[in-house]
Formats: C-alpha cells, structure tokens, sequence
C-alpha cells in the first residue's frame, strides 16, 4: 500500500450550484466564479504535490482521508475556542461536508488521481483551525482472479 500526504493551505470551499446561461437553443452550464477560482487554485498546488510522487496508475483504486480546517468564527467565546484546541468544538453549521468533498474531488481529477471514480473510501472530517486542507492518500491492493 503506497501512502501520500499532503496539506493544502487554502481556505477549504464548498461546490456551489452550479450557473446556467442559455445562447440562443444552447444551455451552457458553468461553476460560479468563486468555485471555479478554488479548483484552479487546488490544482495549481496539486500539481506541485504531484510532480514530487509517483503517478496513481488509473485501475488503482484509492483510500482518500481528508480533514478540511475552518476559521474559528469571530463571534466565538473563550469556552468555545478552548474546547476546539482540545478537539471538542466541531463547526455544525453549513456548508455540508459533502459539499467540500465534491468540490475537492473535482478540483483535482487528473491531477493526483486519474477520475474521482478511482476513491473507493472516503475518511472526511470538518474541523476548526487554520484554514487549510490536510490530505492522505492510499492505494489500495486490488485483487486478481489467481489470488
């Protein structure tokens, strides 16, 4: 089992719904502007990170483990952000966590894995810190008919 981590200091962000324009008989369908700058940006740090492993073979199936770093809010009161550096504080509020993943699975298709149908285990967590994006990957042994 091949093992990778990585950490993605960027402010975690959600996949919005997506946009619609219509040209003529033509519906174009497009990420609003804010989603479409976060997966650039992921794939242009996913890059550097890629460039340093070696490349996931498109038949491997992987284990992805992410755990996507909040700001603390403002509003947030002594007992509150004395309870997150102990791991007890956890943001229950919106965006979903499902939200993140899609928009991170997307934002890096081909570049450190071939299509998002390759991760066949999902560890997800939404926590409080500094913002940023912390990453495990894992090949998984896929079986053979000769054992």
């Amino acid at each position: 089992m091949i093992h990778n981590k990585f950490s993605f200091n960027i402010e975690p962000q959600q996949q919005e719904r997506p946009r619609f324009s219509k040209r003529g008989s033509f519906v174009k369908v497009y990420d609003p502007i804010k989603t479409a700058n976060y997966k650039k940006q992921l794939r242009l740090m996913g890059t550097k990170f890629a460039n340093s492993v070696p490349k996931i073979d498109e038949k491997v199936p992987i284990r992805l483990e992410v755990t996507f770093y909040r700001q603390i809010p403002k509003s947030a009161t002594k007992w509150q952000r004395a309870l997150v550096k102990l791991g007890k504080w956890f943001p229950v509020t919106k965006p979903d966590l499902s939200n993140y993943i899609k928009a991170f699975e997307d934002g890096l298709n081909t570049v450190l894995w071939h299509d998002d149908s390759q991760i066949v285990d999902i560890v997800a967590k939404k926590r409080f810190g500094d913002p940023r994006i912390e990453v495990e990957l894992f090949e998984l042994e896929q079986g053979k008919k000769d054992g």
